[in-house]
């Protein structure tokens, strides 16, 4: 299950950051004083800026898609995942089909006349195969990583 957090106001953000950091300069003369401070930092960063290593791990999602990829489907888009089968088979969105980025050219007669929104494991290829696919006449989206797509979409 994906959460968004990217509706949180900034201002509520900062108070938080702000009192977790008062909380743990509290304990600055022992170690665990320090560990504490340092943890506390962690925390302001995290939860003022909303970044987190954790968040992707989490399939937390801070971006709020500029694309409606839900609707985009409805209207009976289809998902290309240009991933490598290998990856494909360890996880993909329901539905999709793969197509490998090295295949796409080979393909692309397949997808005449659809709307296409291309995803793979972080966004990189799927903006190659946006392009040649673009440039060839099909009108496609980058759906970027599939898990956060697969987020945007449910």
């Amino acid at each position: 299950m994906k959460t968004n957090v990217g509706s949180t106001d900034r201002s509520i953000r900062f108070t938080i950051a702000a009192a977790l950091a008062t909380y743990y300069l509290q304990f600055l003369n022992n170690t665990a004083g320090t560990i504490a401070l340092v943890t506390g930092i962690i925390m302001l960063f995290t939860v003022y800026f909303r970044f987190c290593p954790l968040y992707s791990l989490l399939h937390i999602s801070t971006r709020k898609p500029a694309i409606d990829f839900k609707k985009i489907l409805q209207q009976n888009a289809i998902i290309v995942d240009v991933r490598q089968p290998n990856e494909y088979n360890l996880g993909h969105i329901e539905g999709s089909i793969n197509m490998p980025l090295s295949e796409l050219s080979e393909q692309i007669t397949t997808l005449k006349g659809k709307t296409v929104v291309v995803c793979c494991a972080s966004g990189a290829r799927s903006a190659v195969a946006k392009k040649i696919l673009s440039a060839k006449g099909i009108k496609t989206f980058n759906g970027g990583g599939w898990k956060n797509l697969e987020g945007d979409i449910k």
